[in-house]
C-alpha cells in the first residue's frame, strides 16, 4: 500500500503542471482589495479596479475609471505575472493553499518586498511554521491585521 505524504502530493502536483491560484485565492485577493471603478491613492501610488497598480505619485485626473469586467481582466493579468515571479522566488514545493497565501501576500506588499523578506527566507529554508508566523509581522496598521491573519489561517490550511 502507498502512503502518500503532504510534502510527496506537493512534490507530484508541483512537477505536473505549474501552479496557479485557486478560485478561492483569487476570491481571498479580492475580498481585502475591494473593487474602485475610480482610481484611488494607496501605499504604492494610484491604483484602480481590484488593487492594479497604475503608477506611483497621486492620482490625476486623467486616469481614467473602470468597469468591473476591466478590474476583472486587470485583475487576472496582475495574478498571471504574480504567478510567475512566485514560482521563480519560492525553492520548495508548496500546496494549493500554501501557493494562493503567498500569491495573496505577494498580491497586497509586493513581489519586491516578498523577495527581501523573512517570511521567504524561512519557506525557502523549509520552515513552513515559521513562515506563518511571519504573515503576521506584515501588520503595521490595523486595518491589515485581519487580512494577515486569514492569509495565515489559509497558508496552514485552518
Amino acid at each position: 500500500m502507498l502512503t502518500l505524504t503532504m510534502t510527496m502530493l506537493a512534490i507530484m502536483l508541483n512537477t505536473a503542471a505549474p501552479m496557479t491560484t485557486s478560485d478561492h485565492g483569487k476570491m481571498h485577493i479580492i475580498r481585502y482589495e475591494g473593487f474602485s471603478s475610480a482610481p484611488y491613492r494607496d501605499a504604492h501610488g494610484c491604483s484602480v479596479g481590484y488593487g492594479h497598480w497604475l503608477h506611483s505619485g497621486p492620482c490625476a485626473a486623467s486616469d481614467r475609471h473602470v468597469t468591473k469586467a476591466e478590474a476583472w481582466e486587470m485583475f487576472e493579468k496582475d495574478i498571471s505575472l504574480r504567478e510567475n515571479l512566485l514560482r521563480k522566488l519560492v525553492k520548495v514545493p508548496l500546496l494549493q493553499n500554501e501557493f494562493d497565501a503567498m500569491l495573496g501576500f505577494m498580491y497586497n506588499v509586493g513581489a519586491g518586498a516578498l523577495r527581501r523578506s523573512t517570511l521567504l527566507k524561512k519557506l525557502n529554508a523549509g520552515d513552513k511554521r515559521g513562515a506563518a508566523d511571519e504573515f503576521l509581522r506584515w501588520s503595521k496598521n490595523p486595518g491589515i491585521i485581519k487580512r494577515r491573519i486569514a492569509t495565515r489561517k489559509m497558508f496552514l490550511n485552518e
